[in-house]
C-alpha cells in the first residue's frame, strides 16, 4: 500500500474519531448532562459490561482507545470497498453520507448486540435522528473526503490492502484479549453497588443521581419490580447514607405500589447483594419504624438479577424534562414525601 493511502485512511480514522468523539461529549454532556469519562465509559462497557464504570480514568481511556480503533476500521474498510467500488471515490460527499448511515445500523445492529454493552438499543425519534446525524457528517464524510483526497485510484489494489489487514488484525485482537484478561486492573477504585425499588425508576434516578458520591445510576428491573441500580464511590459515601436518601424519597407505608403509580411494579423494596448490606438495610428499617411510628412494609430481599431498560428510559429527567416535571407534579410524589416526614419531625 503507497504512502498516499495510509495518509488517507489515518487522516480519516483521526478526524472521525475526533469529531464522533467531540460532538458525542457535546451532545450527550452539555445538553443531556453526561460527563465525558461517563460516555468514554459507556464505550469501554461494549468490552467490560457494567464493570467499566467501576475503574475511573483507566476505563475513560480504555474506551477512548476503542473509539479511535473503530474510527480506524471503519476508515480502513472504506478504503477496501473503494478498491471495488471506484464510484465511491468520484461522489464522496453522496458516499460518505451513505456510509455513516451503513456504519451506524452496523454498530446498532450487529456489533453492539454482540458486545458486553448493558444499556440495550432502541431506535426512538429522537435517538435516531441524533445518531444518523452524527454519523453520516462526523463519521461517514470525514473519512470519504479523507480516503478520496489521498487515494491513489490507479496504482493501489484490493490485495494490498488484504495485506495490512491480515498483519494489523492480529495486535488488535491481541490488544482486546489482554485487556479482557486483566479486567481485575480496571476495578481498583473503592466503589460499591445499591439496587433500590421506590416506584417509578425515573424518579429514583432523579433523586440519586443528585447526590455527592454516586458515580452512576441505572434504571431497569428486578424481580420485575422498577429499580435503580447505584453505583458509588465508597470513600465519599457510605451504603448507610444511600439507606437514608432512599427512606426519604419513597413512601415506606404503601404495599401497593408508590404515590399515583399503582400495582406490584411499583412497590418499594431494598435488594442487598451480601449479609453487610442485609444487616444495613434492616437496621435502617427499624429506624424508620421507630421515627414514623407506623409499620414500614418495604421488604429487604436478595438481589436478584438487574435488568436494564433500554437507552431511550435511561436519564428520562434529562432527555424530557417537561414531561418528567409534569409526571411528578401530578402524581404529586414530592407533596405526598413532605406530608410523611413533616408529620414526624
Amino acid at each position: 500500500m503507497k504512502s498516499k493511502t495510509y495518509r488517507g485512511i489515518l487522516w480519516g480514522g483521526l478526524l472521525c474519531g475526533a469529531l464522533d468523539i467531540t460532538v458525542a461529549i457535546v451532545v450527550y454532556g452539555l445538553i443531556w448532562g453526561r460527563g465525558a469519562t461517563r460516555i468514554l465509559q459507556s464505550v469501554a462497557s461494549g468490552l467490560l459490561g457494567s464493570g467499566s464504570y467501576d475503574g475511573g480514568l483507566i476505563t475513560a481511556l480504555l474506551g477512548l482507545l476503542l473509539h479511535f480503533c473503530i474510527a480506524f476500521g471503519a476508515a480502513t474498510v472504506f478504503y477496501g470497498m473503494s478498491r471495488k467500488l471506484p464510484f465511491l471515490l468520484k461522489l464522496p460527499v453522496i458516499s460518505g453520507i451513505l456510509y455513516g448511515i451503513a456504519v451506524y445500523f452496523f454498530m446498532q445492529l450487529v456489533v453492539v448486540p454482540l458486545s458486553a454493552y448493558p444499556h440495550g438499543i432502541s431506535f426512538y425519534p429522537k435517538g435516531l435522528v441524533t445518531g444518523l446525524t452524527i454519523h453520516m457528517v462526523c463519521v461517514g464524510l470525514p473519512i470519504s473526503l479523507a480516503v478520496s483526497r489521498f487515494s491513489n485510484r490507479p496504482e493501489s489494489t484490493f490485495k494490498n490492502m488484504e495485506f495490512s489487514m491480515s498483519n494489523s488484525f492480529p495486535l488488535l485482537i491481541s490488544t482486546i484479549f489482554i485487556l479482557t484478561f486483566f479486567q481485575p486492573v480496571f476495578s481498583q477504585t473503592n466503589t460499591g453497588t445499591a439496587t433500590f425499588a421506590g416506584g417509578c425508576y425515573w424518579c429514583m434516578e432523579d433523586t440519586f443521581e443528585r447526590v455527592d458520591g454516586v458515580i452512576f445510576v441505572s434504571s431497569g428491573f428486578t424481580a420485575q419490580i422498577e429499580a435503580v441500580q447505584v453505583l458509588y464511590d465508597a470513600e465519599k459515601i457510605s451504603y448507610e447514607q444511600l439507606l437514608e436518601v432512599f427512606w426519604k424519597n419513597i413512601d415506606p407505608t404503601d404495599s401497593e405500589g408508590q404515590f399515583c403509580d399503582r400495582g406490584s411494579q411499583y412497590t418499594s423494596a431494598i435488594f442487598y447483594a451480601n449479609e453487610k448490606q442485609k444487616a444495613a438495610a434492616e437496621k435502617s428499617k427499624q429506624d424508620v419504624q421507630k421515627a414514623l411510628n407506623k409499620e414500614i412494609v418495604t421488604p429487604i430481599l436478595q438481589a436478584a438479577q438487574f435488568s436494564p431498560v433500554e437507552e431511550k428510559q435511561q436519564d428520562y429527567y434529562k432527555k424530557n424534562a417537561f414531561q418528567y416535571k409534569r409526571y411528578k407534579m401530578q402524581c404529586g410524589r414530592e407533596r405526598r414525601l413532605r406530608a410523611i416526614w413533616k408529620e414526624n419531625e
